[in-house]
């Protein structure tokens, strides 16, 4: 996996099943949260924890994705969210190619440790 700049890449969180799906499919078109919502959430790497504290408590395992940003500028939008944040939105698939670096992520005491 190719080296990419942190300003020039975005964070995608999985559940192991939605990987499995993406891969057999090669590309990923979103989670039932994003296909509700009209596009695909990412977070930037400061907005991990929000994130992971807001939808993912329940989860046990989650797959953390680096995406860059230089394939999906076209369906990629900063729109404000939560607590009046931008956020990366993307309007579009994305595919395996855009995809830099994966980490499989187990909960450790109630507790996330990312690796970014």
């Amino acid at each position: 996996m190719a080296n990419v700049k942190p300003d020039l890449v975005i964070y995608k969180i999985l559940t192991p099943a939605q990987w499995d799906s993406f891969h057999e499919a090669g590309q990923f078109s979103g989670s039932p949260h994003d296909l509700a919502d009209g596009f695909i959430h990412f977070s930037r790497a400061n907005q991990l924890q929000g994130t992971l504290e807001t939808h993912y408590t329940a989860a046990d395992t989650i797959i953390l994705l680096e995406v860059a940003t230089e394939g999906l500028i076209e369906g990629l939008k900063w729109e404000e969210s939560r607590n009046g944040d931008l956020f990366p939105h993307l309007y579009a698939n994305f595919s395996e190619a855009d995809v830099h670096q994966s980490w499989e992520i187990k909960k450790q005491n109630g507790v996330w440790s990312l690796p970014i």
